[in-house]
């Protein structure tokens, strides 16, 4: 069961990388800038993008989807689609991605949620 959580794991870092990853190409910054700007280590900007920091958190997500400009929900959206669609660029096979799925589809419903709140509250 824990090998199966780790390939879970293992697969949603190297898709989290990879958007990241394109996010800097599209804006043609290096990683210098990334990391300058974040106050994050480049061997930290790199491994995120390789998939293969294992220490990413909601904090450094949130902070690089801030750089970027993307709001959480298309960044959500992202993760769902490449999990049904199948293997990425570099990550491996997406089988068996149903229960990521169900995951990552139940924090965007949770984070829907919370949003339509705030607009009750503004």
């Amino acid at each position: 069961m824990k090998t199966t959580n780790n390939n879970h794991a293992d697969k949603l870092f190297c898709i989290i990388g990879q958007f990241f990853k394109k996010q800097r190409i599209q804006r043609d910054d290096k990683l210098f800038a990334v990391s300058s700007t974040l106050k994050l280590s480049h061997p930290v900007i790199s491994k995120i993008e390789n998939g293969t920091y294992k220490c990413l958190s909601l904090k450094i997500i949130l902070k690089l989807l801030e750089y970027y400009g993307i709001n959480i929900n298309t960044f959500l959206k992202y993760l769902i689609i490449q999990l049904k669609t199948g293997p990425t660029d570099s990550c491996e096979d997406a089988q068996d991605n149903e229960e990521l799925l169900n995951d990552i589809s139940d924090l965007y419903l949770k984070v829907q949620k919370m949003q339509s709140r705030a607009q009750i509250f503004k």
